[in-house]
């Protein structure tokens, strides 16, 4: 055993550098990968938002100025970070031109820094 060492000393340093790279080089996958970098998904985009939040009354609100309309059978409004969308649910009755007049009015409960 011993002489064997001593002809593949070599050998064996290699092997032990690879295995150490190996490892590393899979903790630091891991890490980034399935730990992530332990910050917002969004990162800095959502900045100074906290100032023109929608609160939950505002979009019951506006669900209800919309809902108030004959052709609009539901509506909901959902906000993910500085998206909002609109989801408006219109009857057999509505016509194309009348449904987009009824979202573009919706627009209009939003002020313009939100």
């Amino acid at each position: 055993m011993k002489k064997m060492l001593k002809e593949n000393r070599t050998l064996l340093i290699l092997m032990c550098i690879a295995i150490a790279c190996i490892v590393i080089s899979s903790v630091l996958l891991l890490k980034y990968f399935y730990f992530g970098n332990g910050a917002s998904k969004y990162g800095d985009r959502l900045d100074g938002i906290e100032k023109v939040e929608i609160s939950n009354e505002k979009k019951d609100e506006i669900v209800q100025n919309i809902k108030q309309n004959e052709l609009v059978d539901d509506a909901s409004v959902i906000v993910t970070g500085k998206i909002i969308y609109e989801k408006i649910v219109f009857n057999a009755k509505a016509s194309l031109l009348e449904a987009q007049a009824v979202a573009i009015k919706s627009l209009e409960s939003f002020s313009d820094e939100e």
